[in-house]
């Protein structure tokens, strides 16, 4: 009866102690995903630190390797970020890093790349956001993001499939300024 108890209570124990740390990693990501909302460098990239070293899992990981990016995209480290987002991707496909690496490719200037993640593009929820520096990331901002990348380009052809994607008055700009 009493290795019993004593059992059963390093179960409950250990139980705990699992909640305790899931529920680290869980406010860290928040931490960290406020810190990117707001345009906080540093403390982004130093929660970001903490969740990867804290990970426990690839979902986790993706998390953490995510949050990294959106500090390295933060700090203007556009190369890292991407390496980032693509590693996050890799290990579980979310909409954020897809979003990232959409964002890293435009201020690379790697417009061309962008089009072979258009098909991924279409699969982010209409109703995703996230918040990054302030500003709100949408699927619609993205596809803006695309038909420019497309019209700085002068490829006509790509911008013709998103332009049902954004809004006549942003398509209307950009073909007066690029393609008229």
């Amino acid at each position: 009866m009493k290795k019993y108890l004593i059992g059963l209570t390093l179960l409950i124990i250990l139980i705990f102690s699992g909640c305790i740390i899931s529920n680290n990693f869980s406010s860290y990501h928040q931490l960290a995903l406020n810190a990117i909302a707001n345009g906080s460098k540093e403390s982004a990239r130093n929660y970001s630190s903490v969740l990867i070293n804290s990970s426990e899992n690839n979902e986790q990981k993706s998390i953490a390797l995510m949050t990294s990016g959106y500090a390295n995209f933060l700090f203007g480290e556009y190369e890292k970020a991407l390496l980032n987002f693509t590693e996050s991707i890799e290990l579980v496909e979310n909409d954020p890093s897809l979003a990232g690496m959409i964002l890293s490719y435009f201020m690379l200037n790697q417009y061309d790349i962008m089009n072979f993640h258009l098909d991924s593009l279409q699969t982010i929820s209409n109703n995703w956001v996230m918040i990054v520096n302030l500003e709100e990331l949408t699927k619609a901002k993205l596809f803006e993001i695309y038909a420019l990348s497309n019209a700085i380009m002068g490829d006509r052809e790509h911008f013709n499939l998103i332009k049902t994607n954004v809004t006549p008055k942003i398509i209307q700009k950009m073909e007066g300024f690029f393609f008229e």
